[in-house]
This record gives C-alpha cells, structure tokens and sequence, in this order.
C-alpha cells in the first residue's frame, strides 16, 4: 500500500512501507497551557558550600510569587507550556519542581536555575500506559504494540527535553534571584 502526504510546503511525500497500514500521524496543536498548579521551589546545595550555605543557613524570602505552604515554598505566579500534548502536561505537572542552585560565584550574583520533573521514570510509564490505553481498540500484531510502545517512549522523553515554562506565548521564564543574607531573593523572572 502506498501512502502519499502533501506537507506545507507544498512537497509531496510517499511512503511505500509494509507497515504503512498502520501509519498514525499525530499533530501537536501549538498552543499555550496552563500549568494550572503553583509550583514547588527547592534550593540545592553543592556539597563544596555546605559548610557555608545549607538548608540552616538560607531560605526563599517571600513576596508576591512566592508564598509557603506546611513549609515548602511555592512559586505562586501562572505559568504555562508549549511544544508538548495536554496528555503529557497532566501526566508531569504534580511532579514539577524549580531547583534554584546556592552557589554563587560572588556576593549579588544570579543563582542558576532549572526546571526538574520528579520520578520522570515512574511518569514515562504512565504516560506510556495512557497512550496504549488509548490505541488498544486498535488491533494489531505484537511487534506493532511494541514499535508504539518505542515510540510513546521517545515521545515522553522528547517532550521532557523540550520542556521550559512560559509566563506569556513570547516569554520564557528566566528566574532572576540572589542571596541576600539569609535568603534566595526572587527579583524577577
């Protein structure tokens, strides 16, 4: 069986494949999503510093976008993703974290930052079970099952590659923060 795709720009693609029949083409809507939930903040601290900086000596001051809950601080301001499917959004973003890092180079300096997904191992696995849940009325072979297994799989990990929050369509978050005596300052973002 042949397949022919007409692409954007106007290129013709044909497939001439024995698997053709059970080609599946997904499209990503690219648009914004709400996160929907506030946002855990974690300090890490390198092992080199502890003597000097460490969970007693430093903490997240609070302001606007950061508020505290039964003692875990919350980056409270909405926040968004794009170039990744509502599935996997809902399947990670109870288990989101932002890890802002206690080493700077001198006093005033920014601290490092960066988005984590927590037990993206246990969570590729739901993800996975989600997709083939979806896909099961389809009733194809076992070698089938398992090249969409392999490709759910890359799918999650692609998607965690390429995840990065958004305050807007256009604006990446960029977490601006310092140390200021005894606290991690968040000044911008």
């Amino acid at each position: 069986m042949d397949v022919t795709i007409s692409l954007y720009n106007k290129i013709i693609e044909e497939l001439n494949d024995s698997d053709v029949q059970h080609l599946q083409i997904d499209f990503l809507k690219l648009e914004l999503l709400a996160v929907e939930e506030k946002i855990p903040l974690r300090i890490f601290f390198p092992v080199r510093n502890l003597a000097t900086v460490n969970p007693n000596s430093l903490s997240f001051a609070l302001n606007k976008n950061v508020s505290e809950e039964h003692a875990v601080s919350l980056f409270t301001h909405p926040l968004f993703v794009k170039n990744i499917s509502r599935l996997f959004l809902n399947v990670v973003k109870d288990f989101l974290v932002i890890n802002v890092v206690a080493s700077p180079k001198s006093e005033g300096d920014v601290l490092q930052w960066g988005i984590e997904v927590v037990t993206p191992k246990e969570l590729e696995e739901t993800y996975v079970a989600y997709q083939m849940a979806e896909s099961a009325h389809n009733k194809h072979g076992s070698r089938i099952t398992r090249k969409k297994e392999l490709f759910y799989r890359q799918r999650f990990r692609d998607y965690l590659h390429r995840l990065a929050l958004y305050l807007s369509k256009d604006h990446k978050l960029n977490i601006q923060s310092s140390i200021n005596g005894n606290k991690i300052e968040i000044t911008d973002y």
